[in-house]
């Protein structure tokens, strides 16, 4: 009786760990190849905005009346209210959580694993192997997506502290023009340049 038990555990415990082979290579043949990627988030400390982000330092994010800008060597930091445009330098190794170094960066260099799977909802931890590897102090990213692994929600636990993003509208890979990625500084705005 006991072996008849140990084998149905045993190939239930196979089942398991294939399907959660197939669900991690399937999200890593998605994600980590990422050249662009654009998308509409809530939470980490802004109410809403916008992002459209490419492989190497590009983005564009839109909070309201704020936009920032970055073409990957230099930052445009624009507020409508102020009509204030602040420049500086991009620096790549900085300690700034940004949502787009979940999908450019900790994709590339973390540990996957299945956390979940039920009901069309799979949550997949990304986890660093060594305090050393850690980008921006990120220790884990917890991803909630859907049957077709399209990224829904982002928990980002760093030094402690809990950032969490609901993400729509998610797209990938897209061609964005050049323009996309630099800010022209309106006529009558103040411009200050910090590099």
């Amino acid at each position: 009786m006991n072996f008849f038990r140990y084998a149905a555990l045993a190939a239930f415990s196979a089942t398991t760990l294939f399907a959660s082979d197939d669900v991690l290579q399937r999200f890593h043949g998605t994600y980590r190849g990422l050249r662009t990627i654009s998308f509409s988030f809530t939470g980490g400390g802004a109410s809403s905005g916008t992002m459209i982000a490419k492989r190497g330092g590009s983005y564009r994010v839109s909070m309201g009346d704020r936009t920032v800008v970055s073409n990957g060597s230099l930052v445009w930091n624009a507020t409508a209210s102020t009509k204030t445009v602040i420049v500086s330098e991009y620096k790549p190794t900085s300690m700034d959580i940004s949502i787009e170094r979940v999908f450019f960066d900790v994709m590339s260099v973390y540990r996957s694993s299945l956390q979940s799977s039920a009901n069309g909802k799979i949550i997949i931890r990304l986890e660093s192997p060594s305090p050393q590897t850690q980008i921006a102090g990120i220790s884990t990213v917890d991803l909630t997506c859907d049957a077709r692994l399209n990224v829904s929600y982002v928990s980002i636990t760093s030094q402690g502290a809990v950032s969490n993003f609901r993400i729509s509208k998610l797209s990938t890979n897209r061609a964005f023009a050049a323009s996309t990625f630099t800010y022209s500084v309106p006529k009558g705005w103040q411009l200050v340049d910090i590099r």
